[in-house]
């Protein structure tokens, strides 16, 4: 081939892995850029780590920089991590030592309070709910007891101590790993459902899901349930106070199941599992986003009728909800108060659809490349005869 040619050819693919590069660094601008704009805080309810109870410190650390590099935020942005069992195990496989590690890291105690906007959100360690007392899930109880004070202080039922009082009365967001109880995935109806045949697996209490006890005190204490309860089951434990009728959520976001799933507990407790954000347990991951306000600006927004304030979005990986945000409006009003939210849910791109998308791009690029070739052949071939 001619030196011409040949350089011809080489400038092609110098422009076509130029291009592949410029995409790439696109897309990570897009990304950074995704984060300035939409997100000040990130929630991740899902397990961060596939064997983060039995790796090394090394390894641990190793993992938590990787996850880090790959869910960075800008300065200013604020990310709370829910542990999961893939982080530090099940209840009885936990240590003293797997716990502190992991919230030492991603300061992420059994139970953590957050006040964000005039909302409250409480993030729940889901393997601390066992209710037998033991290191973990002992002070998660008494945490959970003195957050369950201070709501009834502020909306003016119980006693109140100086101090304990919060700005304002808001039905908290929870936040934790494992669903609450139910009996399997056969009532969810989401785009990213479980298969048919994984739907109608029973859930085990404790492993798939919260235990009965823990999740639905009326449950526990023998109240419209179809099932006999023995006299050891109507007595309540410990941390059956803490869930619906002490914190009285008016939003549940949960994972673990790896598939999506909307319920309603109570006619107005949402609770939303978010599928998997790995292509590796879903085909089609997802993740949301949610929007809450702050209270000071109910009567700007329903003065103005104006979309919320940039600094109003809240981005959760992790975050539910049905629609999107036109579930905040009604009518022409606008109706914001720390007792509203509006969630919705954005899918990944399929990996099924993603490994096609490559076959035919690579399909592609080597059929240009063989004519290409090709066709610099035949050039050089009458370049010769000439």
């Amino acid at each position: 081939m001619p030196i011409k040619h040949r350089n011809r050819y080489r400038e092609n693919s110098s422009r076509l892995v130029a291009f592949v590069s410029m995409v790439t660094k696109t897309s990570r601008r897009l990304h950074r850029y995704h984060l300035r704009v939409f997100g000040q805080i990130y929630t991740w309810s899902r397990d961060l780590f596939d064997e983060g109870l039995w790796c090394s410190e090394k390894e641990f650390k190793y993992y938590v920089t990787r996850f880090h590099d790959l869910f960075a935020v800008p300065e200013g942005t604020e990310l709370y991590v829910v542990v999961g069992n893939h982080d530090v195990g099940f209840h009885y496989g936990i240590s003293p030592y797997l716990q502190e590690r992991f919230s030492s890291a991603f300061s992420a105690p059994s139970v953590k309070f957050v006040t964000i906007k005039g909302n409250y959100f409480v993030l729940i360690n889901s393997m601390a709910m066992e209710g037998d007392g033991c290191f973990l899930c002992r002070p998660a109880e008494l945490q959970l007891q003195k957050i369950s004070r201070q709501l009834k202080c502020t909306k003016g039922v119980g006693k109140c101590v100086k101090g304990m009082e919060l700005e304002h009365y808001s039905r908290p967001i929870l936040l934790q790993h494992f669903p609450m109880y139910r009996e399997s995935d056969a009532d969810c109806h989401e785009p990213d459902q479980a298969p048919e045949d994984l739907k109608t697996q029973k859930f085990r209490e404790r492993w798939e899901c919260l235990s009965r006890e823990s999740s639905e005190v009326d449950v526990a204490l023998g109240v419209s349930l179809s099932l006999p309860i023995s006299s050891d089951r109507m007595k309540p434990r410990s941390e059956d106070l803490a869930l619906f009728d002490e914190l009285k959520p008016r939003l549940i976001v949960t994972g673990h199941t790896h598939h999506g799933c909307n319920r309603i507990h109570r006619k107005d407790i949402h609770e939303w599992t978010i599928s998997s954000f790995s292509w590796r347990n879903k085909d089609n991951p997802s993740f949301m986003l949610g929007v809450v306000l702050h209270f000071s600006h109910y009567l700007l927004m329903s003065f103005n009728r104006m979309k919320p304030l940039s600094d109003d979005w809240v981005v959760m990986i992790d975050f539910p909800q049905k629609a999107a945000i036109t579930s905040l409006f009604n009518g022409n009003n606008v109706v914001v108060s720390p007792n509203n939210y509006a969630l919705s849910k954005c899918y990944m791109p399929q990996e099924s659809t993603v490994i096609t998308t490559y076959m035919v791009g690579a399909a592609i690029i080597l059929i240009w490349v063989m004519l290409t070739y090709r066709r610099l052949c035949r050039r050089s071939r009458l370049f010769k005869k000439k």
